[in-house]
């Protein structure tokens, strides 16, 4: 009798365990879920990584050009930053006076 109340249990516990470890895969999957969306959100409303401003603050027009590179995937801001002055330097005449001699 105690050996099968013992065994009832551990089954019972065990159970229990891989129970609060698939509740914890799931909260931690939201979790993750979460934050993915809240980057997406982001950069929606953020094409431009947050340099918005200086983009436009270097560039002759008031807005930004259509075929201004927008940060890919995974990319990171370091990353980024060198795509944006690759443009600038492809695109000099697009490019105040003042800020081309740093591009050279």
């Amino acid at each position: 009798m105690k050996i099968l109340l013992s065994t009832g249990l551990f089954i019972f516990f065990s159970i229990g365990l891989c129970f609060g470890q698939t509740n914890q895969s799931i909260s931690t999957s939201n979790s993750l879920e979460s934050k993915k969306t809240n980057v997406s959100s982001e950069s929606s409303s953020d094409d431009y990584m947050g340099y918005e401003d200086q983009i436009l603050k270097r560039l002759v027009v008031k807005k930004i050009p259509q075929d201004f590179p927008k940060p890919l995937l995974g990319q990171t801001r370091e990353e980024y930053k060198e795509t944006m002055f690759t443009w600038f330097r492809e695109n000099l005449d697009m490019v105040e006076k003042k800020y081309q001699s740093n591009l050279k």
